[in-house]
């Protein structure tokens, strides 16, 4: 990645943006080269902030290539009909290590060798330039294309150069000999770019003749070819997983398998997509068209992520909007901190909640135990209430026997007694008899006394087992119903955890927004003080 070190201040900025001309994203790292006026600009391909700048006063760069290690950044471009120059930097510095040709015209094409020692280069002039990146010695010129060279790239391997023109010319080359290893024919348009699969078996070229093509390098044959974009294909690169992208005057940017089927089709351009690229992950897909529109998109469900320009303001309007940027974070942080606080309290008296109701369901069995205790000693209660009424209505059937016997035993003496009344004997058995008639009545009465106090405690036995099964019944609905309460708490408190799991991502991300731009704000200060400094 770039240094903090890198400047911020834009070289060149316009009214309106020009179309996009160069685009290139480093295979190892989520860094994205734009090309724009004089200038060329860095983007993060995850956050989309602009790392830095490095100014290109050759004029416009029409091909931006990172080195296959990821280290060095190649632009080529240059003045149409006045010049045209390479120049490489360190992506690790930003600073210019290498500058090669010296064109009369601007370079359309150029690419640099996986082992970083060749740099070949072509355009308007039809000839094919090899440097030495060591010396800047030119090694060789290749005069076989008709029209302007418009594609060039090496393979992975570095074995190859793969090279197309305006009339759809398309050769391959040996890289260190340039010696004509295929002329691949097919193309009957320009080709306007090629791309190599990472094992260099396959090379992809793109064409004014709409298709896409692809090419094995055992034999130079043509394995597959369809049609990309009606009325003409701009732009094709690979992914390291062997997906392609492309892009046309269509106005649409699409990703294809490797074996050309159409995977994704994103929002069409309000103009020609000009250029289309992955980011190093494949996770991302990258274009822009004629009117300088940049946009980037998630390669997997096809989101509008965010933008990027190749035409961006001056620093002190960038740390104005950052500015701005980082009280809305805050703003959005706030919020979020306070929906996700009563998220969590939601979550507390929601656990409450089903806390209380598995409470509810233990001591509801005991209150069903307790009330079943209390049913069970009522009917004990009941039975014997019952039994001693039996009891008692037993012992006034034998009173009454008894007393009736009695009764009519001093009948008979004193049906004897007055026919001899003056036998003092009877007279005294008469008294003795109507005595003991008398204390048997007596206990009659008193037995059925009793026997009514033996009732009224039978009916009140009956009545508390009446009150203690109604209250059983109700104990065990409420236990019957609590377990019912438990899952419905549970549930709730369930959805209110996940509530909060979901406003707490929203929080981190809105923490992490206010981060970001707390350091884009400080970034672009920083580059406000730069630009102030560098003006006195």
């Amino acid at each position: 990645m770039p240094p903090a070190t890198l400047r911020l201040e834009a070289v060149v900025h316009t009214r309106e943006a020009n179309a996009l001309t160069a685009l290139a994203s480093n295979p190892w790292s989520p860094l994205v080269a734009v090309g724009g006026q004089k200038q060329v600009l860095l983007y993060h391909a995850d956050t989309l902030d602009l790392l830095g700048v490095l100014p290109f006063p050759e004029g416009v760069p029409h091909v931006l290539k990172f080195s296959r290690t990821g280290a060095l950044l190649l632009a080529g471009g240059g003045r149409e009909g006045k010049s045209g120059r390479v120049v490489v930097w360190s992506v690790k510095t930003g600073e210019r290590i290498i500058e090669v040709g010296d064109e009369s015209d601007v370079v359309l094409a150029a690419d640099i060798s996986p082992d970083q020692t060749q740099i070949a280069l072509s355009g308007p002039s039809k000839m094919i330039r090899i440097y030495a990146t060591k010396d800047g010695k030119l090694l060789h010129e290749v005069k076989k294309h008709t029209d302007w060279v418009t594609a060039l790239e090496y393979s992975p391997d570095g074995v190859l150069l793969a090279t197309g023109d305006r009339n759809g010319g398309l050769f391959v080359w040996e890289a260190f000999t340039a010696r004509e290893y295929f002329s691949l024919r097919g193309h009957t348009g320009m080709i306007t770019e090629v791309s190599w699969r990472d094992d260099s078996n396959v090379l992809a070229s793109a064409s004014e003749d709409t298709t896409v093509r692809l090419w094995e390098m055992e034999n130079g044959g043509q394995v597959r070819s369809w049609g990309a974009h009606g009325g003409g294909t701009l732009a094709v690169r690979y992914a390291r997983d062997g997906r392609l992208v492309s892009a046309g005057r269509d106005k649409t940017t699409k990703v294809w398998d490797g074996n050309g089927g159409q995977q994704r089709v994103f929002e069409a351009f309000p103009d020609l997509a000009l250029r289309a690229t992955f980011t190093h992950d494949g996770a991302r897909v990258i274009a822009g068209d004629w009117s300088g529109q940049i946009r980037v998109w998630n390669g997997a469900d096809g989101k509008l992520v965010g933008t990027l320009s190749s035409n961006p303001p001056g620093a002190a309007e960038q740390f104005e909007a950052a500015a701005k940027a980082f009280l809305a974070a805050a703003a959005k942080r706030k919020e979020a901190e306070a929906v996700a606080k009563a998220s969590r309290e939601a979550v507390e008296r929601a656990n409450a909640e089903v806390a209380a109701a598995q409470k509810a369901v233990a001591e509801s069995a005991s209150a069903v135990k307790a009330a079943n205790d209390v049913v069970n000693q009522a009917k004990a209660n009941v039975d014997k209430a019952n039994a001693a009424l039996q009891a008692g209505q037993a012992e006034v059937r034998a009173k009454e026997i008894l007393a009736k016997a009695l009764a009519e035993a001093a009948d008979k003496v004193k049906t004897s007694a007055d026919k001899a009344p003056v036998d003092k004997t009877l007279a005294a058995a008469l008294a003795r008899a109507r005595d003991i008639a008398s204390q048997a009545n007596n206990d009659l009465t008193s037995v059925q006394k009793s026997l009514t106090a033996l009732s009224a405690g039978v009916k009140a036995a009956d009545d508390q087992l009446s009150v203690a099964q109604k209250n059983l019944a109700a104990v065990t609905s409420q236990a019957q119903t609590a377990p019912k309460q438990v899952a419905v708490k549970t549930a709730m408190a369930k959805a209110a955890a996940a509530k909060a799991e979901a406003d707490k991502i929203v929080l981190d991300q809105a923490i992490a927004a206010l981060n970001a731009a707390s350091a884009r704000v400080d970034r672009w200060k920083a580059a406000v003080a730069v630009v102030k400094n560098d003006a006195k």
